[in-house]
């Protein structure tokens, strides 16, 4: 885009000024039908009324602009905090526009996140994009491991689009324990057309200023980390391999010392659903985890709470997921 600095596109995936992949400014139609074929006002008052219709939009948005008035474009990632997420879990971050985002046909979005916890893996369009006419959008994708661009335009004639809605959906994967913020990185006057040009307060039909009024912060949890809930700590560790369980699984537990041992398996209403207990179990211990209620029903996917109390040595909660 080698003319960005008079905001003007160019490229196989960019709407034409003229309207010919976006809607022209209303301003800019009515000027052209008024020069381009006097005969269809059908008289002279008729086309004097016209050219004072014109004269007043150009006076207001002049006025606007120049008093800088200039109405927002907003744009955000959804959801904004996500803190549900463990690692191996799938995240979806959402690019969204609200009823402030009028008269565009396409963008290109900046995206930034420490691949350290998250892992990009697709995108996907969003329905207001998708749902705009019979053709499907112009996408191209450039990635690194911790960025991406994505550029999206719709190839409709004579078809613009109005928030709220969604544009686009990122999918990643938690890889680590951690806090990310996934941040739109993008100059916000270089980030959506309308009809060839870029939408910005300099605009010469329609000044708008873009703001991003969001971004989404994750942050990834290990299921196997121990959080104790007792005053003083737990003295001993227990994991759930493997997890998220998605067949048979087993329980480790290790400690320093022998102990008695009682296991609850809570859903995440704090139901009970089924206990262990044994008068004393080794240092390190293992067993195999049921997968099933004691009504011999299965285990439905979800998250469940599993506490382990020995004793002496305190007690320990572990969040686990079943997936089915």
């Amino acid at each position: 885009m080698a003319t960005r600095d008079r905001r003007e596109l160019t490229g196989p995936f960019v709407g034409r000024a003229d309207g010919a992949m976006g809607r022209a400014p209303a301003f800019g139609r009515s000027l052209a039908s008024f020069d381009g074929d006097t005969s269809r006002t059908g008289s002279i008052r008729a086309r004097y009324a016209l050219a004072l219709v014109a004269s007043v939009a150009f006076f207001l948005v002049g006025s606007r602009s120049l008093a800088g008035d200039i109405p927002e474009f907003h744009a955000y990632l959804t959801p904004e905090i996500v803190t549900d997420v463990l690692v191996g879990d799938m995240v979806d971050i959402h690019f969204d526009v609200d009823s402030t985002a009028v008269q565009f046909n396409g963008y290109e979005v900046w995206l930034q996140w420490d691949p350290t916890i998250l892992d990009f893996l697709s995108v996907d369009g969003g329905s207001l994009m998708e749902d705009a006419c019979g053709n499907s959008p112009f996408e191209h994708l450039t990635q690194t491991d911790s960025t991406l661009v994505f550029a999206h335009v719709i190839l409709c004639a004579g078809v613009s689009l109005d928030g709220p809605g969604r544009l686009s959906t990122y999918h990643f994967q938690a890889l680590e324990t951690g806090t990310t913020e996934v941040a739109i990185t993008s100059d916000p006057d270089l980030t959506f057309f309308d009809a060839g040009l870029y939408v910005y307060p300099g605009h010469e039909t329609f000044p708008r200023q873009v703001v991003f009024l969001h971004n989404s912060l994750i942050t990834v949890t290990d299921p196997n980390a121990a959080v104790p809930i007792d005053a003083d700590g737990s003295l001993f560790r227990i994991d759930v391999q493997p997890n998220p369980v998605r067949g048979a699984a087993s329980i480790f537990l290790q400690a320093t010392e022998s102990s008695p041992l009682k296991l609850t398996l809570f859903d995440v209403t704090g139901r009970s659903l089924w206990t262990h207990s044994e008068t004393s179990i080794p240092p390190t211990f293992e067993m195999r985890m049921p997968d099933a209620d004691p009504q011999g029903r299965p285990l439905p996917a979800g998250s469940y709470l599993l506490l382990a109390e020995r004793g002496q040595l305190g007690k320990t909660v572990r969040r686990l997921q079943i997936v089915r």
